[in-house]
């Protein structure tokens, strides 16, 4: 298997999306859960699909050396993928989780969902946000932790089977299910005459089927570079033209969304907005990595984006209650920056006393080194 540096090295123009990815969603919680200034909260509107963004990159990041493995050894070393998933994911998690559940002040607003369902990641099933909006934005952790549990079985299920060859199918009736759940999921939600739209968060953005999209497009794509590698290395001349049509199909997407719970936008926003930014992370692969600018800024926000995502929220409700008690505007561009450099700074606090020493555990528990697999930190 391939060693852990040039995992990452092959993939690190990906950082500059993931870091995109994080601000999405920081500003689009910033403009809509706190107060803000004005220019936020009409700048970040699309920053919902921060979120999709990332599901796109886990599954593809999280697919490639699972495929890879299986390529070279017509199996799954399980065990170490799940002890790489349990060093990366909970500790962090576990910590903020803790100073949710220990002190209330911390919350941003709201109560807690029931306890049992941050442990076993279920939160996102029937999450009722206008019950429990503390630490809502955890449903997208629980769709990924989801998709690390059963998509390595999936495939083993495919290889004990001999069905292995049809995973593109598999694929494909997936994306169909997905399809037909929002359509049934949005047909029941209609029913109700009032709170219908916090029944449509319950019953059709929260759910791990109804999201399937993003993931299913990372993993088509990590399916294509394993498998078609040399049709993708044919592409690279057009790179820059990928690039712009999947910012023209992402556009299109966030038209389509503008009225997030409408019925075209269930139907086939999702499935837009996945597929612009699967194309976008398909021109990154191939486009050179000296491409980019500003490398350093992006790299340590991609670092950084699993801790900012976890807690953001604290930082940003702490900062405006005692900050707003000093006098400092809880709706200016002062407060907007010092909300911001804090929560850098918590994150960094986080990555350097939590995740860095799980991380170095983790390889010497691990019997020989590994693919990298970074996490990609969804949010909402």
């Amino acid at each position: 298997m391939p060693n852990q540096s040039a995992f990452r090295n092959r993939f690190v123009s990906l950082d500059l999306l993931r870091s995109i990815a994080i601000t999405m969603v920081y500003l689009f919680h910033y403009g809509r859960l706190f107060k803000s200034p004005a220019w936020i909260t009409d700048s970040s509107s699309f920053g919902w699909a921060g979120v999709d963004l990332f599901f796109v990159l886990s599954g593809f990041l999280i697919a490639t050396p699972l495929l890879e493995e299986i390529s070279q050894r017509h199996t799954l070393d399980l065990k170490t993928f799940f002890i790489k998933r349990f060093f990366r994911i909970l500790p962090a998690y576990g910590f903020v989780l803790a100073l949710y559940y220990f002190f209330p002040l911390v919350r941003e607003r709201g109560m807690l969902a029931p306890l049992h369902k941050y442990l076993t990641f279920t939160q996102n099933i029937n999450l009722d946000i206008l019950h429990h909006s503390a630490f809502s934005h955890a449903w997208s952790l629980c769709v990924e932790e989801q998709f690390y549990l059963f998509f390595p079985l999936l495939l083993l299920i495919l290889l004990h089977f001999r069905l292995y060859h049809l995973g593109q199918w598999v694929l494909f009736g997936f994306f169909c299910f997905g399809v037909l759940i929002r359509y049934l999921s949005w047909s029941y939600v209609q029913d109700y005459q009032e709170g219908s739209y916090s029944q449509w968060y319950i019953w059709v953005y929260f759910p791990t089927y109804t999201r399937l999209d993003g993931l299913l497009v990372g993993i088509s794509l990590a399916a294509l570079h394993q498998y078609r590698a040399g049709g993708l290395e044919k592409l690279r001349p057009y790179a820059a033209i990928i690039l712009v049509s999947g910012l023209l199909v992402l556009t299109a997407g966030a038209l389509i969304c503008t009225d997030l719970a409408s019925f075209t936008a269930t139907l086939v926003g999702f499935p837009i907005v996945a597929l612009g930014y699967g194309t976008i992370v398909l021109s990154l692969i191939l486009l050179p990595k000296q491409k980019f600018p500003g490398r350093k800024l992006w790299r340590m926000l991609a670092e950084l984006s699993y801790s900012m995502y976890l807690s953001h929220k604290i930082v940003i409700h702490l900062t405006q209650r005692y900050a707003g008690e000093w006098g400092l505007a809880k709706d200016g561009n002062a407060m907007f920056l010092l909300c911001t450099l804090l929560t850098v700074g918590v994150a960094y606090l986080m990555h350097i006393a939590i995740e860095r020493p799980f991380l170095q555990l983790r390889h010497k528990v691990l019997p020989a080194p590994v693919v990298q697999v970074p996490h990609v930190g969804v949010v909402r």
